[in-house]
């Protein structure tokens, strides 16, 4: 909630996820607990109240028009056992649970981030969508 560039990409998820709609490709929003959360009215302190911070991701979520999932993470979101050195960071990961990509940024053209997925999916003779992405 209180990254500028994560906020930014969100017309970019937006697409990507509208693109992919009833296709076998899931968008996760993945989040870990920041101890404060920006909401309409500004910051809300919610150290040592993780109930309180999750409780607020739904108006988030509605507030900024998340049309994907958004799930915690008990390990911090920085997490470079993962590759995550910042934020926002990007990953495909293929049907079988293996990462393909990793270390994309979402303000990639959705056309390149819709190729890399298309691959995938075709290479699991799974369908693809017909109209091209934009």
């Amino acid at each position: 909630t209180w990254c500028p560039p994560c906020n930014a990409s969100f017309p970019n998820v937006r697409k990507l996820t509208s693109h992919y709609e009833g296709y076998p490709v899931v968008i996760l929003g993945v989040t870990s607990l920041q101890g404060r959360h920006i909401g309409p009215d500004g910051p809300i302190d919610t150290k040592g109240d993780p109930d309180k911070e999750r409780s607020l991701m739904p108006e988030f979520i509605k507030r900024k028009d998340l049309t994907w999932p958004i799930v915690f993470t008990t390990q911090p979101a920085h997490n470079p056992d993962y590759g995550v050195v910042g934020i926002p960071h990007v990953t495909i990961i293929d049907p079988e649970g293996n990462v393909r990509y990793n270390a994309l940024s979402p303000f990639e053209p959705l056309e390149e981030k819709a190729a890399k997925i298309d691959g995938i999916l075709r290479e699991f003779k799974m369908p693809v969508p017909q109209k091209a992405a934009s």
